[in-house]
This record gives structure tokens, sequence and C-alpha cells, in this order.
């Protein structure tokens, strides 16, 4: 079985961010932030074992911005976007599934 590396793209660290504080300071709810971004990175940290397995991502809005090697794991309401290259997995984006129609 192979283990991936996971690598975090600037994007992606801005989403998480972005992420914490619409949760943290718009919803007032800090503590909900922290559980909801541990969760979430659980999920990423799931993708050293099972990345390779899941299918591509055939939604066209998903193959129009990001292209047609991109993969998509959902967590709860949002979309988490990588690509894989040999042994290496790149989280691209943290989306909300609402945007992704």
């Amino acid at each position: 079985m192979t283990k991936y590396k996971i690598v975090a793209t600037e994007d992606y660290e801005k989403d998480l961010d972005t992420l914490y504080q619409v949760i943290a300071i718009g919803y007032k709810s800090p503590i909900t932030a922290k559980r909801y971004l541990a969760g979430l990175m659980y999920t990423v940290e799931e993708l050293e074992l099972i990345a390779g397995a899941l299918p591509y991502c055939q939604n066209r809005y998903v193959i129009e911005k990001y292209g047609v090697f991109t993969k998509r794991l959902n967590y709860k309401n949002v979309a988490i976007l990588f690509e894989v290259e040999n042994d290496v997995v790149f989280i691209l984006r943290i989306l909300p599934q609402s945007i992704i129609y």
C-alpha cells in the first residue's frame, strides 16, 4: 500500500484561515472553529492512505477551474480539492460545496 506525502498549497492555507475567521469571528464561535478545522485536518491526513483510490472529480466547474486530474473529498459542507502526482498529494483548495455546482 502506498503512503502519500501531503503537501499544502498557499491557496489551501488561505482557505483554512478564511474558514476559521468566518466561523470564529463571523459566527462568534471560536471553539466550534477549532473543532471544525481539527476534523477537516484529520480528513486531509487520511489522504495519506486513500488518495490514490479516490476517483477523479467529474464536476464541470472543478474540471474547468482546476483540471481533469483533480480529485475531491468532502468534509461536512466543504470540498477538499487535491491532485496526486506519484506519491505526493497536493491539497489545492478547501471550498464550500455550495459553490461547486
